[in-house]
């Protein structure tokens, strides 16, 4: 009987000693997932191991976490909770509740849930950036950069520097942005998300050579990156090197062809090169994924204007005043149109909107002008043209423009 409770044990043991190995084999498995970020995959084990073990803290904690992963956060709860009712007093459950809330949308309860993670455990680094970052939604910059600050002497290091990073650039304050950005890029030289903020910050305050570098630094590390390959099509689109931000805009499609403002700078590009029937078909695969973008709208407009098809430009500014009640220049265009087709009050008509949406612009002023010139209304013409005047700075081109205009309506 003795050698039979000894085998009965020894099965026992061996049958929970192969439960354990088979949920630490599934746990490591759903790693592996996660850290080839097959975030399915990882879901799916660690569901299955959790639901198989619902006495298991860690089984639960890391179902929920994975769920947050591909933005699940009502199940995500599920699961949190069920830890939570295993363990009230782990920070990290709070934490990944926090989570659950930001993800949807609720930011108070998700504030709620950081702190109380906090106050479990006072040197979790992850609920105190968790409470920067929800301050930074609020745009408390000040109290999100007071937490983000209380990372920096953990194992958060760096996270706690990009996040302030990110604070400051949110703020536009640039300086210490790209400051520390650079303290982050120290450390972890392929830190891509820091770089290519770096890159949209300088390209924000039009430091294009500094954009481009570290756009293609960002390249070299990771030849995969769509926002870096936008970034740098944009940068060197803006120093007029048309080719080169075409072949990185096409490139941009190719990783994801649903970033539509990709296909209006190929357009851009096509229209710069003067290849005006080219430049309209892209103009015209951005408006197949977005109708009413006014952006390509416009420029679209402007193509057929340029092509001398009055008819269309017509039809296309009227659509993108639609799009954009205040799009001044698609009013002014339409007045200058109009204006050469000698539909003079038509020109007049909308050449009064423009100055309306754009807060009484000069230049549009002066298309106003000559057209009331045009028709001989020159005291109408005149009060405009001293208008420009007494606005613009002394021997500017405008300023010029106008006092001549006012001699030569005086002969």
């Amino acid at each position: 009987m003795k050698e039979n409770t000894i085998f009965v044990c020894l099965l026992l043991l061996a049958i929970i000693i192969n439960a354990s190995t088979s949920i630490a084999s599934k746990h490591l498995m759903a790693e592996k997932y996660l850290d080839q970020e097959k975030s399915q995959q990882a879901v799916d084990e660690y569901l299955k191991t959790a639901d198989d073990n619902p006495e298991d803290f860690d089984l639960q904690l890391n179902a929920g976490a994975s769920l947050i992963t591909i933005k699940k956060p009502d199940r995500a709860m599920i699961y949190l909770k069920k830890a939570a009712q295993l363990d009230p007093d782990s920070s990290k459950v709070w934490n990944n509740i926090g989570l659950c809330w930001i993800i949807k949308g609720d930011i108070q309860k998700a504030m709620k849930n950081f702190k109380k993670a906090l106050s479990l455990d006072n040197k979790n680094p992850d609920a105190v950036l968790n409470i920067a970052e929800t301050l930074l939604l609020q745009d408390d910059f000040k109290n999100a950069i007071n937490y983000a600050k209380k990372g920096l002497n953990s194992e958060k290091h760096i996270t706690a520097l990009y996040m302030i990073a990110r604070i400051y650039r949110t703020s536009q304050n640039f300086p210490l942005a790209i400051e520390y950005y650079k303290k982050v890029l120290e450390l972890k030289h392929d830190y891509i998300n820091p770089r290519v903020d770096l890159g949209y910050t300088y390209l924000y305050l039009n430091q294009l050579n500094e954009a481009t570098r570290e756009f293609n630094r960002t390249l070299n590390l990771n030849d995969t990156i769509t926002s870096a390959y936008y970034g740098l099509g944009i940068a060197l689109y803006m120093q007029d090197k048309i080719d080169l931000a075409q072949k990185s805009f096409k490139k941009t499609i190719s990783l994801n062809p649903d970033i539509i403002d990709a296909y209006l700078y190929i357009g851009l590009c096509e229209h710069k090169k003067k290849n005006y029937h080219l430049a309209i078909r892209h103009f015209k695969q951005c408006l197949n994924k977005s109708p009413h973008y006014n952006y390509a709208l416009y420029n679209m407009a402007l193509t057929y204007e340029e092509l001398g098809d009055y008819d269309q430009a017509i039809k296309l500014y009227k659509k993108a005043i639609s799009s954009d009640c205040r799009d001044y220049k698609s009013m002014n265009n339409l007045g200058l149109i109009y204006q050469e087709k000698k539909l003079y009050e038509y020109a007049i008509n909308y050449f009064k909107k423009a100055l309306k949406a754009s807060n009484q612009n000069n230049f549009i002023k002066l298309n106003l002008a000559k057209t009331y010139a045009t028709i001989n209304y020159t005291k109408t013409s005149k009060d405009i043209y001293q208008e420009i005047i007494s606005s613009e700075p002394k021997n500017t081109p405008l300023y010029e423009v106008a006092k001549e205009s006012i001699k030569d309506l005086d002969k």
